[in-house]
């Protein structure tokens, strides 16, 4: 019997010395302020609820949870904040004061591998392409001062807005694995959605993992994507009716005209931008009245009774077909992700142009109708 005892002993040893060690996730945090002492640095999930939290003594903390690459948190110390990975290793938190600023910078150390660390050096990437084309921004501002632009200064503007989108996108997509279920493409995810088109969009969410998907924000943008992309350019104009603050109807399709045709111009009252556009719109119609009609459809406005769309009619000096969607529903159908959104619709009913650059509409139509 005493035999057996120690039989069952030896392998219940043996047994627990084959156990692998669980793996953690160590964060260490130094060099902290004094004013920090005695406060916790909180760990937010994606929902922005406190998960955990750690006392910071002497301008130090530790941390250990369980390693799992798939979850993300932002660690909030004071009123600085990173995010971070719960994964396998060990990390070290440093606390630093700009001297020029006085704004504090959080920077983590660790293996070179590891989301953490690649995305802290993607978003360096970033900072530093958008510290270079502003400094060359504000050369060009500066030398525009208080003078009207010249087209020369605006497209050197309008050069380095789309260098910084091709570059910016270049960085990203260099730590973007199409796919792939860590922090980093999580990250890079959030920093391409704003390039990808609609259709690259839904592919993109669809092949995406559990960060990208629980993500609520990205979540909401990809059911308005799945609509711009069935109302992106090669599918068919879509109608639908439309109604007032006043509860007048009309379907979109009676703004159309046999045989031309249609630029459509979702705008808003408070969008200065929209504003904008409305004198290139007015010269669109006038050089192409025999072959197109327009319709500006107003969305998302903030008052009940249409006062300020009425206004905004009035102000904008629009003249020709306009009407207030009162629903936007406009905003569910068509995938609305900004005003002003103009849709170029063929006489057949393809769409052949959609976007926010009124000018490339004025151009397209030209190209069409030599």
């Amino acid at each position: 019997m005493k035999k057996m005892f120690f039989a069952a002993v030896a392998a219940a040893l043996a047994l627990a010395a084959c156990t692998p060690a669980a793996k953690e996730f160590k964060l260490s945090g130094t060099g902290l302020p004094e004013t920090l002492n005695g406060t916790y640095a909180k760990f937010y999930d994606m929902d922005q609820n406190v998960k955990d939290s750690v006392l910071i003594e002497n301008g130090t903390f530790n941390y250990v949870a369980p390693a799992n690459d798939t979850v993300v948190s932002t660690l909030v110390l004071g009123e600085s904040s990173m995010v971070l990975s719960n994964e396998e290793g060990d990390f070290t938190l440093t606390y630093t004061t700009d001297e020029a600023t006085g704004a504090a910078n959080l920077r983590c150390d660790g293996d070179a591998n590891s989301s953490i660390m690649k995305a802290q050096e993607m978003k360096g990437k970033i900072n530093e392409l958008r510290a270079s084309l502003n400094a060359e921004s504000e050369k060009i501002i500066a030398a525009i001062g208080e003078a009207e632009p010249t087209e020369e200064q605006m497209q050197q503007l309008s050069d380095l807005r789309e260098k910084y989108s091709a570059d910016s996108k270049d960085i990203y997509n260099s730590y973007y694995t199409k796919g792939g279920n860590k922090m980093i493409d999580w990250y890079a995810f959030m920093g391409l959605a704003g390039s990808w088109t609609p259709a690259e969009f839904v592919e993109n969410f669809d092949a995406a993992g559990s960060l990208v998907k629980n993500d609520k924000d990205l979540a909401k943008m990809y059911v308005t994507m799945q609509a711009a992309a069935r109302t992106d350019v090669g599918q068919q104009f879509l109608d639908y009716e439309l109604v007032n603050p006043a509860g007048e109807t009309k379907m979109l399709s009676e703004f159309r005209a046999e045989g031309k045709y249609f630029l459509l111009d979702f705008f808003a009252s408070w969008c200065g931008p929209c504003k904008m556009s409305m004198p290139v719109i007015a010269e669109i119609e006038k050089e192409f009245a025999n072959v197109l009609t327009s319709a500006s459809i107003a969305v998302w406005e903030q008052d009940a009774d249409g006062t300020a769309y009425a206004q905004a009619v009035k102000d904008m000096n629009i003249t020709w077909p306009t009407f207030q969607d009162s629903k936007s529903d406009a905003a569910t159908l068509y995938g609305l992700m900004g005003v002003p959104t103009f849709i170029l619709v063929s006489p057949e009913g393809e769409i052949l142009m959609r976007g926010h650059d009124i000018k490339a509409v004025q151009t397209k139509l030209r190209e069409l109708n030599k």
